[in-house]
């Protein structure tokens, strides 16, 4: 059954090849036993650790895009709505700085609304720019990496998306998301 759109639940005795396609949807999958008793949940990196792709990470690299570092969040935010874009690599004269996600701009906006009245919100907040709120270092990988490689340094971060390099340029993106797809 589906709870939103973050998650949804199976039964322990189903394959994992139902959390596959349910890990291409969700982000999470929770399990219940036959009492129906929460027992524990499933995320991408569970699921790519136990089953790493042999192969490559070619077929799981997404395209990539790019926003300069002194754009306007309120412009970065609205890049993303409209055009359904969870995170962008953070770029500042051909030099890639980090990374954005939705994440990091929830994470601002709510800590922007804690430490500003709200007289003052709409104004200051057209003074945020994306170099503000960006994960730096830009933590990326080579196309020819090794997917194993690729989910345990995710893991081991605690990131769901890797910026792929190929020969110093920004080839494209895996996220954890795009590696269970790959599976």
């Amino acid at each position: 059954s589906v709870v939103d759109e973050e998650f949804t639940s199976v039964y322990p005795d189903e394959s994992v090849n139902v959390l596959i396609p349910l890990l291409q949807r969700y982000k999470m999958v929770v399990v219940y036993d036959a009492d129906h008793k929460l027992i524990g949940q499933v995320s991408a990196g569970d699921l790519l650790k136990k089953y790493p792709l042999e192969d490559g990470i070619a077929g799981a690299i997404e395209k990539v895009i790019t926003i300069d570092a002194s754009e306007r969040i309120v412009h970065l935010r609205r890049r993303m709505l409209d055009d359904k874009i969870a995170r962008f690599v953070v770029s500042d004269q051909d030099k890639y700085l980090g990374i954005v996600t939705e994440t990091d701009v929830a994470i601002a906006l709510r800590k922007f609304r804690e430490a500003v009245t709200d007289n003052h919100q709409d104004h200051q907040i057209r003074n945020l720019i994306v170099r503000d709120i960006m994960s730096s270092p830009l933590i990326s990988i080579e196309r020819t990496a090794k997917a194993a490689d690729v989910a345990a340094l995710m893991l081991k971060k605690n990131i769901s998306s890797l910026p792929v390099m190929d020969n110093g340029k920004l080839f494209g993106v895996v996220t954890r998301r795009s590696l269970v797809n790959a599976l």
